[in-house]
């Protein structure tokens, strides 16, 4: 929420920070890239220094950074929906635990064999 945020009024936050000492630079001083005449387009548009940095760097940067932690987040969650009952385990009861082992036991047959859900009901016993 906080990106989305930082993207919608980032470069303004931003300024208030920590750009409020930019130096300016004058128009005519701005390098400008040179392009055939093939390739020249009727609406190139000569943005100031600040527009140019948020529209080149700042918001792909930002919107770069929000998928890479929806993907992480999409990833947590998975492991979280597989492996997330035995953080709770003292507090779950039988019925919902046998559920997420044999979830788990499916998911994982070559490494765990069919009597790890009784196991870990045992184990929870002996916790409690």
């Amino acid at each position: 929420m906080l990106l989305k945020t930082l993207r919608r009024k980032g470069m303004l936050v931003l300024v208030k920070i920590g750009l409020e000492n930019e130096p300016v630079y004058k128009e005519d001083t701005q390098r400008k890239k040179q392009r055939s005449v093939k390739l020249r387009r009727h609406d190139d548009t000569a943005f100031s220094g600040r527009e140019n940095f948020r529209i080149t760097v700042f918001l792909p940067m930002i919107d770069h950074l929000l998928t890479a932690l929806q993907n992480r987040l999409e990833a947590y969650d998975a492991v979280s929906g597989k492996f997330g009952f035995l953080s709770k385990l003292p507090s779950v009861n039988d019925d919902q635990l046998r559920d997420a082992t044999e979830r788990l036991v499916k998911t994982y047959l070559e490494d765990l064999n069919t009597s790890f859900p009784e196991k870990i009901v045992h184990f929870q016993e002996y916790m409690n």
